[in-house]
């Protein structure tokens, strides 16, 4: 014979409250027996059933491709034609920018 489960005992059995559980059951994501009009039971192998609907496993992450050079290598670069290939400091490049300013 099957074993019924109150909504009480089958929320603690899925570690979910009860309102949880009657969402659920509202939804048609869990099966339920109406014994009665106003009587609402569970059974086990439903319980089981919903379980193994929920079951997932996470993707490994896998590493997002290089579309490029990153934006401190353009930069160098573009500091080094500036500078006759001779790579500016942040400092010297600052000073680079004001003295184009003044001008």
């Amino acid at each position: 014979m099957t074993t019924l489960l109150t909504p009480q005992e089958a929320a603690k059995r899925l570690l979910i409250s009860e309102r949880t559980l009657r969402d659920l059951k509202r939804t048609g994501a869990i099966s339920y027996v109406a014994v009665s009009a106003r009587r609402i039971a569970y059974r086990e192998e439903d319980l089981a059933e919903f379980i193994e609907s929920r079951v997932r496993q996470e993707a490994p992450v896998q590493p997002k491709p290089s579309s490029g050079p990153k934006f401190s290598e353009i930069l160098a670069r573009k500091a080094a034609r500036r500078a006759g290939d001779k790579p500016l400091g942040f400092l010297e490049a600052q000073a680079e920018r004001k003295a184009s300013r003044k001008k």
